[in-house]
């Protein structure tokens, strides 16, 4: 076995962070072993056609050659691939594959797959030793789940609720600086997505959720950032937009009933 080859298998061995060994991580060193492995049995079973050897192993089906010499065994056993059973935590019997390395520092270990699907590696040989450790692979079948009372998950439905609820809003406040007023309450405002002056406030007071971040330019520096913001009606009509610090700001403002929505902006 090569030295980068044994690394990798090591890397693997070693893992321990979830999702850190992936299909393609475990299936190309798999892939790497058997190359190796089969050029060393080409070798070793010099005196057995090969054709013979690999259709014992499952790889070929030729029909007209005489296998009465080799049985499958013999040929798995010559490339390393060990294939047992075993009984689960709920005994029920189940079967694996493992592919032996026989590297003197490896203390013959192997690595393989269960009928579960589990992939394992083991420290002594698979046939002598029933302890097979997982390997650690990544598990998101619970990113789309919510919790319920009997399923764990990453949030509550009502928290999920919450969340689809929030509407994303951005404010470009170069554009809302060089935009002294609209028409009227109904006018779009090219600067906050073409909403209204009146969508806001009736969005916000339908009980739907709103996170507004703001952008802006000056010069080669572009700043963006996030605000909070408040509606007033006495004794007009008006919302206010900050960041945290005060530093950025933009107002609108209802001149009066049906007329024109005042806008200023903020910008250090």
């Amino acid at each position: 076995m090569s030295n980068d080859l044994k690394k990798r298998a090591e890397q693997i061995r070693d893992e321990r962070t979830l999702g850190g060994n992936t299909a393609e991580r475990v299936g190309g060193v798999l892939v790497e072993l058997v190359k190796n492995d089969d050029q060393k049995a080409d070798k070793e079973l010099s005196n057995v056609e090969n054709d013979i050897v690999a259709q014992k192993a499952g790889v070929l089906t030729k029909a007209d050659k005489d296998l009465s010499n080799v049985n499958k065994e013999v040929a798995q056993s010559k490339v390393g691939i060990c294939e047992s059973e075993y009984v689960n935590a709920t005994n029920n019997h189940c079967r694996f594959v493992a592919l032996k390395i026989w590297d003197d520092g490896d203390n013959n270990r192997s690595i393989g797959i269960t009928s579960e699907g589990e992939p394992f590696i083991t420290l002594l040989d698979p046939d002598d030793n029933p302890e097979r450790m997982p390997l650690a692979l990544a598990d998101l079948s619970n990113v789309y789940k919510t919790a319920s009372s009997t399923e764990k998950g990453l949030m509550l439905p009502s928290d999920k609720q919450k969340l689809d609820t929030i509407r994303l809003i951005e404010i470009d406040l170069n554009i809302a600086d060089g935009t002294p007023e609209v028409a009227n309450a109904n006018s779009n405002l090219p600067f906050l997505g073409n909403f209204t002056f009146n969508d806001i406030i009736y969005y916000i007071t339908s009980g739907i959720r709103y996170l507004f971040y703001y952008k802006y330019v000056i010069g080669s520096d572009a700043c963006a950032g996030s605000f909070s913001f408040k509606i007033e009606s006495n004794p007009t009509r008006k919302i206010s937009f900050s960041n945290l610090d005060n530093s950025v700001s933009l107002i609108m403002e209802e001149v009066g009933s049906g007329m024109s929505v005042e806008i200023a902006a903020v910008i250090p």
